[in-house]
């Protein structure tokens, strides 16, 4: 799996580390899609920390927007930080709760 995160200079207030989500990951973690991106590392005192997010869980979509590879993730996150500079801090995930292969929907605010 291939890591990622924002810029050096531009940091996630998620909180979270991706990596690709590929096939075999996909199979073992019973995740029946091949699109998303896996939550690798959350930190400590991070909105996710607390939201129910866990490593391992595949992010499909943040507000409302597909997130196909990291490149989706980086580009959606660098939007979410422009609004948070304007007071809109409110994010909403669909994701995928990988050992139980239910989606589910989590807002979280930073």
């Amino acid at each position: 799996m291939t890591e990622s995160t924002l810029d050096d200079s531009e940091e996630s207030d998620l909180g979270i580390k991706v990596c690709t989500l590929d096939s075999d990951f996909a199979k073992i973690r019973r995740v029946k899609s091949e699109t998303g991106v896996v939550v690798c590392e959350i930190s400590d005192k991070s909105p996710a920390r607390n939201s129910g997010l866990e490593v391992g869980d595949v992010i499909l979509e943040i507000n409302r927007e597909e997130v196909n590879s990291i490149s989706d993730y980086n580009k959606i996150m660098k939007k979410i930080i422009k609004k948070k500079k304007k007071n809109e801090d409110n994010v909403l995930l669909l994701y995928v709760k990988s050992r139980l292969g239910i989606n589910k929907y989590i807002a979280l605010t930073f």
